[in-house]
């Protein structure tokens, strides 16, 4: 049975081919439950995961028997895109560490190794989730303190440095103040360039007119500024400035090679969790992460970030993400819903509006025949002598 692939639907799209290990893996996860559509080869039509034999903790018996052939087609469907991140693991940074994988013997091992040190992400980790299914925009970033050389022409010492590839403003929602971004001839030749939140520009050289053209002078190297922005999720206040840049030029000013998180953008929403479900596997694969070790990765979707901790029960908590497939569908499906019951309101304005519109018009055309009609009345039959 091991050597099978198998298929699920998620809101109505095919996801596989997966191996029966990996299949299980995300029944762990709670990607796929009990409920949730599956094929595989043999089966004559789409079926619920609980009623296939073996297949979900807890059943028995053996599956069905293999034949040629491919899963039945299955709609597409979504609601637009959106961002999911893949970050370098750490302790107390894995958000699935309670949850268990299952090998393809069915055994059940529980997690309780940690692989140390977690290996870096790296090109390897980028192409990987590039080529992947639904995946539309990948950005790599890193980001560290840097130091400012002695000249350098400014009161502030210390720069926060983020590198970033030409993906990432559009991902963020960035919007340019003035200047212009790093282009993609920049990027690929790593320029000494940068740009800067509207905040940080100004606590660098607050008694300049503009930041534009201004240089960070870092030991041995100068970066020139070349734009200003403006991004919701970026402290202007910070105490240390942000500074971006290209990757090629944060990997000589912080000194390494690996990323810090590589962000992803689903080609749905609705596919964000089951994206990242298979963003863990192949890492896991790639990492060459045993059954009974814990991921040295983390990866989280909006739903999951959007998800604070602080003052939850831990249990909880795991509890909301090992569930998050199931928030992010009830989440879409209750917004198709309002969508429908709004577009429902207007149609029923619109057709309220109409009637009116003809009530009026028809009040109108019997006034005016009416008066026509009068009018004519005493000029009609015979005349008085």
């Amino acid at each position: 049975m091991s050597n099978r692939s198998w298929f699920y639907a998620s809101n109505g799209q095919q996801q596989g081919p997966y191996p029966d290990a990996q299949l299980r893996d995300l029944i762990t996860r709670g990607v796929v439950n009990a409920d949730t559509l599956v094929w595989t080869e043999g089966m004559s039509g789409w079926q619920r995961a609980s009623e296939i034999p073996g297949l979900m903790p807890g059943g028995s018996g053996p599956p069905s028997i293999p034949q040629p052939g491919g899963p039945p087609p299955m709609a597409a469907g979504g609601y637009g895109g959106g961002a999911l991140s893949v970050g370098d693991g750490g302790a107390g940074s894995d958000m699935n560490a309670a949850n268990p994988n299952v090998q393809a013997s069915r055994k059940v091992i529980k997690m309780s190794r940690f692989h140390s040190p977690a290996t870096p992400l790296g090109e390897a980790d980028v192409r990987m989730v590039s080529g992947m299914r639904d995946v539309t925009a990948v950005a790599a970033s890193m980001d560290g303190n840097v130091s400012l050389a002695q000249e350098a022409g400014t009161l502030m010492r210390v720069v926060h440095v983020n590198g970033f590839q030409s993906s990432w403003p559009d991902m963020q929602g960035w919007k340019l103040a003035s200047g212009r971004w790093i282009s993609d001839s920049e990027q690929r030749d790593g320029a000494a360039v940068a740009l800067l939140p509207i905040g940080a520009a100004a606590r660098l050289w607050p008694d300049a007119a503009t930041p534009l053209g201004q240089t960070l002078k870092f030991n041995g190297r100068v970066v020139t500024v070349v734009g200003t922005f403006t991004a919701h999720d970026i402290d202007t206040q910070a105490v240390i400035p942000q500074v971006y840049t290209d990757l090629i030029q944060a990997r000589k000013l912080l000194g390494r090679d690996d990323y810090d998180a590589i962000t992803v953008r689903a080609s749905a929403v609705d596919l964000m969790s089951a994206l990242a479900a298979r963003i863990s596997a192949s890492l896991r694969e790639l990492h060459k992460l045993s059954a009974d070790t814990f991921d040295d990765f983390r990866v989280q979707t909006q739903s999951a970030s959007a998800m604070k901790g602080m003052g939850t029960s831990p249990s909880t908590v795991r509890s909301v993400h090992s569930n998050m497939f199931n928030l992010d569908q009830a989440s879409y499906e209750q917004m198709a819903r309002s969508l429908r019951k709004a577009g429902q309101t207007f149609s029923l304005l619109l057709a309220g509006g109409a009637a009116v519109s003809l009530l009026v018009g028809g009040i109108g055309v019997m006034n005016i025949m009416l008066v026509s009609v009068t009018a004519r009345t005493p000029r009609s039959g015979c005349g008085w002598p």
